[in-house]
């Protein structure tokens, strides 16, 4: 894999060369050689006895795959083309139907495109996690990589602040399948779609899948007071008595009202002219 585009396939210019290793040294810049293909008298990398790796660069989980490569005895040498050539590659390769080896990691659109077989080693242990070495030469072990779990994030205090969200994040998952169709989809897998009309049209699609993911809590009612406030029993008299207050101050009005006419009739003149205004 070349440093400069512009500069291209020219000595100096390949990112081997640049002291990625302080033990290991890649062939002509663009190739590793393990022991057992670096053969004497003959040609490297030894494309005859060794089996060439697509790689795109040496500081992907660097010294990991050269060091397998090594320690197992593969009989593969790895070519490092970068990114964007690797990828063609392999296209290329698997449109022809040709057999040939790559490394690459998921999930990822390429490997939902290339149909493959992974290479798997022994198990992951501690103890082979402990012989392993960014520079191929001092890398010892010889087991699998250790496996990684995907990982959803999101912020704490969203996941506090909305109980509907937490159950959403904790909930929603897919199967290896499911992603792996989602990624032919998208132009980089073959597909002529992108990000989000993939997004969209899945949720569409997949009601029965995610409907369980979601709740809609409804908002919470207005909160009662903590008792009511006829339990006060001052507040209880005053509710009583101020209405009987009122009504006695009406009836008050009203026999004062009557009386006075009567007051007034009694004391009218008893002759003639008589008048009751």
């Amino acid at each position: 894999m070349t440093v400069n585009s512009t500069a291209g396939c020219t000595a100096g210019n390949y990112v081997c060369e640049n002291n990625l290793w302080t033990n290991t040294t890649c062939y002509d810049g663009k190739w590793y050689v393990p022991p057992q293909c670096n053969i004497p008298g003959e040609v490297n990398p030894n494309t005859t006895h060794c089996q060439e790796v697509l790689m795109a660069d040496p500081t992907f989980d660097s010294g990991y795959t050269e060091g397998v490569i090594k320690n197992n005895g593969l009989n593969m040498t790895g070519a490092y083309l970068g990114v964007t050539r690797h990828n063609a590659m392999v296209r290329e390769f698997a449109a022809k139907k040709k057999h040939f080896v790559f490394y690459w990691f998921g999930p990822d659109p390429l490997l939902s495109l290339v149909p493959s077989r992974r290479f798997y080693f022994d198990e992951d242990t501690p103890e082979c996690e402990s012989q392993r070495s960014g520079d191929p030469t001092l890398n010892t072990a010889k087991c699998d990589f250790p496996s990684i779990t995907l990982l959803k994030r999101t912020r704490t205090d969203a996941l506090a602040a909305s109980e509907d969200f937490s159950h959403f994040f904790n909930t929603f998952s897919l199967t290896r399948a499911q992603i792996d169709a989602l990624m032919l989809l998208h132009t980089t897998g073959g597909g002529t779609s992108n990000v989000y009309d993939i997004s969209c049209n899945w949720i569409k699609d997949n009601f029965d899948t995610w409907k369980g993911m979601v709740q809609n809590t409804p908002p919470a009612a207005a909160v009662a007071a903590p008792s009511s406030t006829l339990s006060n029993p001052g507040v209880l008299a005053a509710v009583i008595i101020i209405p009987v207050l009122i009504v006695l101050g009406v009836c008050a009005v009203v026999f004062w009202f009557i009386c006075s006419r009567r007051l007034k009739v009694k004391n009218a003149p008893q002759t003639a002219p008589l008048a009751l205004i």
